[in-house]
């Protein structure tokens, strides 16, 4: 009997070659795909949570601020600049709580209204002060007003997503219903 003949090395090669491209291909794919549906789905909560999410960012970056307005007046090193830049990231926060939904939730209450203004009144009275900051004045017009607005950011925040998940579970349920 005759030996079957045997494949030359380098067909061997390009066959493995090509199955290795196929599952590369396969494996894109399939990663592209849940890349899709995850950022579909990150989309749609940002979208449910726009309100608590715009809260929340301001709450944390006021205090970032206060962090870093406490390390430069204790002598840390933190210069006026990064006071700064992290100024300018609150008022910039501050900004979109001006806009949509998250505007229509905190006309809705006195209180929240009264919060949103004390920060507004603070950011007034800081921004002066960073042009030429002074580690005692910090701490005094600084650090001392923003911590104290701090826990009733909080409070603001975990208000926002009590109203957000009490409205997703109402359209949840209306969205049962009409099935």
């Amino acid at each position: 009997l005759a030996e079957p003949p045997r494949p030359s090395l380098g067909l061997l090669w390009f066959k493995g070659l090509l199955a290795a491209v196929i599952v590369l291909v396969a494996l894109a794919g399939v990663y592209t795909a849940v890349a899709i549906v995850e950022r579909q789905s990150t989309l749609e909560e940002s979208a449910r949570y726009d309100v608590s999410w715009r809260l929340s960012q301001t709450s944390n970056e006021v205090s970032r601020l206060v962090q870093r307005a406490a390390m430069f007046s204790a002598g840390a090193d933190v210069t006026a600049e990064d006071l700064r830049l992290r100024f300018a990231i609150v008022v910039s926060r501050y900004a979109l709580l001006s806009e949509g939904q998250t505007a229509r939730f905190i006309e809705a209450s006195q209180e929240r209204r009264d919060t949103l203004a004390m920060l507004g009144s603070a950011i007034a009275a800081i921004e002066p002060l960073l042009e030429k900051p002074d580690g005692a004045e910090i701490r005094h017009r600084v650090v001392a007003p923003l911590a104290a607005l701090e826990s009733r950011l909080v409070a603001l925040v975990s208000e926002a997503f009590r109203f957000e998940a009490e409205r997703n579970a109402y359209e949840a349920r209306n969205l049962t219903d009409r099935k």
